[in-house]
């Protein structure tokens, strides 16, 4: 399933913390502050900044219910974790 604009945005601004208006050029999104504006409306709160010729926005609050890579990560392990004593406990039991 090809990624729409705004999700290719959120998994860039969850992996680093921001983006910038040439990576989103980069992957051919031109509208980058539209995209900040619905972002906006479902809570993200943004700082923006230039750097040399780019404008970066960099995501100061994420709302409720969003997940960082770093959590989608901790969460996978979490349930890696829980399985694994799950097995353990049925091959004790065989």
């Amino acid at each position: 399933m090809k990624k729409t604009q705004l999700q290719m945005i959120k998994n860039q601004l969850l992996t680093y913390g921001e983006v910038s208006r040439n990576w989103c050029l980069s992957k051919f999104i031109s509208r980058l502050s539209a995209r900040i504006d619905d972002l906006e409306k479902e809570g993200w709160t943004f700082e923006t900044e230039k750097r040399g010729g780019d404008f970066v926005y960099i995501a100061i609050q994420i709302p409720a219910g969003e997940k960082t890579s770093e959590e989608k990560i901790w969460d996978a392990q979490k349930e890696i974790n829980d399985m694994t004593k799950k097995f353990n406990q049925l091959t004790l039991s065989i």
